[in-house]
């Protein structure tokens, strides 16, 4: 949980607050933490466990017997000191940098060599089939891309053997490896039961129930806002934020997000031949707003009635800084403002 809480806490609060005081304070305590790992002889860093009076390798609740910690655990790692060496260069500190820049590579050159058994991630391929060490390995971005598909087929979709306190890892996962119809399968059969429960408005700390019945654990899932609307900042205090929607079967959506800057709301339209964005930037912000190119082929787009992209070509006018594409959106990026951007389809 110590590594969890370095890359999903600590780089977290930063990206949403700018607090770079706290960065500073907390960021010397991470470092000598991180350096208590010793990396073996294989490339990637020793399993820890009571290394210290007061130290636990607890992973997860979940089906007893299923939890692969090992590979886990190196993932968290991996993801730990990918954060971390984010830290690193905002307080100006190079030489951290190259210290985990040498151990992310040595880890993602030889994860796959001892844990990679034919089809999924496991240190005991005839005992672990594990959706946990699957699903992080992919989230923390150690996995091999090449085995993404594979892993969400083999593991992440037969495979469910997490407890709330992993779950959403494993939905992020699946959304990460751009297959966001299975995430939301999932997470509708996971949590159908406590949603469904009419006596209390929480969420327990196990499936279906058990535990407190109002827990943290269960209060970390944000694929539907991350991937699903696709909001999230790019840069620190929201001061730049991108809304890259995969909306699998929906059809609409909307959202307020409350930041440092102010809300964001946003409102999103897919129709047979348009594509409709509504969107409200604070104050003191810029927002990437993505047009999906993945529904059918889009002849031209417009921002707040006029015409800003036509079949290739772009148009500038005032509060569009950059119109840019790649395999998945035309991006359109936008100054603080209200705006409606639409895309219009030529089939």
């Amino acid at each position: 949980q110590s590594l969890q809480f370095i890359a999903q806490t600590v780089w977290l609060y930063y990206l949403n607050t700018g607090d770079k005081k706290t960065l500073e304070d907390t960021y010397p305590y991470i470092k000598n933490y991180l350096s208590l790992f010793q990396m073996e002889a294989n490339g990637l860093p020793e399993y820890r466990k009571r290394k210290s009076p007061d130290s636990w390798d607890w992973v997860d609740w979940g089906v007893k017997e299923t939890v692969d910690k090992k590979p886990i655990q190196v993932a968290f790692y991996y993801m730990a000191l990918g954060k971390s060496k984010e830290m690193a260069k905002i307080l100006g500190k190079q030489e951290d940098v190259n210290w985990y820049e040498n151990r992310l590579k040595s880890i993602k050159a030889n994860f796959d060599k001892v844990y990679w058994k034919d089809g999924f991630y496991s240190s005991d391929s005839l005992k672990f089939k594990d959706d946990r060490a699957n699903g992080i390995a992919v989230l923390s971005g150690v996995a091999n891309e090449k085995h993404h598909d594979v892993i969400i087929k083999n593991v992440l979709i037969p495979n469910r053997f997490s407890s709330p306190h992993f779950e959403w890892m494993v939905e992020e996962a699946m959304c990460v490896a751009g297959n966001y119809k299975a995430a939301l399968s999932r997470m509708k059969d996971q949590y159908k039961s406590q949603v469904n429960n009419k006596k209390i408005t929480t969420l327990y700390e196990m499936f279906p129930k058990g535990g407190s019945y109002n827990h943290a654990w269960n209060g970390a899932n944000t694929i539907l806002s991350k991937y699903i609307a696709g909001i999230q900042p790019t840069k620190a205090a929201w001061s730049e934020f991108e809304i890259l929607p995969n909306l699998a079967h929906l059809n609409s959506l909307k959202k307020v997000i409350p930041t440092v800057k102010g809300d964001i709301t946003f409102d999103i339209k897919k129709g047979k031949g348009s594509f409709n964005i509504k969107v409200t930037a604070p104050k003191k912000t810029h927002a990437i707003i993505g047009i999906p190119k993945t529904y059918k082929t889009i002849s031209k787009i417009t921002l707040n009635g006029e015409v800003i992209w036509k079949k290739g070509k772009t148009k500038k006018i005032k509060k569009v800084s950059s119109i840019v594409q790649d395999k998945k959106y035309i991006k359109v990026r936008v100054s603080s403002g209200v705006y409606k951007v639409e895309a219009i389809y030529s089939n």
